[in-house]
């Protein structure tokens, strides 16, 4: 369990999924803030999204409105990292700092450990 205060933005597209995911990763100790979509990724107040350590944007829309989610927050001029959980493997988006793969919860969680230890 990675025992740590790191504070995680979930952009999530289906609210199960939103729900779901943010208990994976409070079970591993991080403390999750979550929003359903892109609108609700717009509207989050740009003073709390400069504070969190990590931003993850679900897999569950089309590749268009993820590749539009990494666009908008990298327009936000952070040094946040952000990961990208991937539908297929194929998929890349640009100016995300890492991929995963989502269907296994245990890859896209040790994806968020890597990236938090290395920031």
């Amino acid at each position: 369990m990675a025992r740590t205060s790191k504070h995680i933005l979930q952009i999530a597209f289906y609210p199960s999924l939103l729900t779901t995911r943010a208990k994976m990763l409070e079970v591993d100790g991080y403390r999750v803030t979550s929003v359903l979509g892109e609108a609700g990724a717009r509207a989050f107040p740009a003073d709390e999204l400069a504070a969190v350590d990590l931003i993850l944007v679900g897999f569950s829309a089309p590749r268009d409105v993820r590749a539009s989610v990494v666009n908008w927050v990298k327009q936000q001029k952070l040094s946040t990292p952000l990961i990208v959980l991937q539908a297929q493997s194929w998929e890349q988006f640009d100016g995300a700092d890492m991929t995963a793969l989502s269907e296994d919860p245990q890859v896209w969680l040790a994806a968020v450990a890597k990236m938090l230890t290395a920031n």
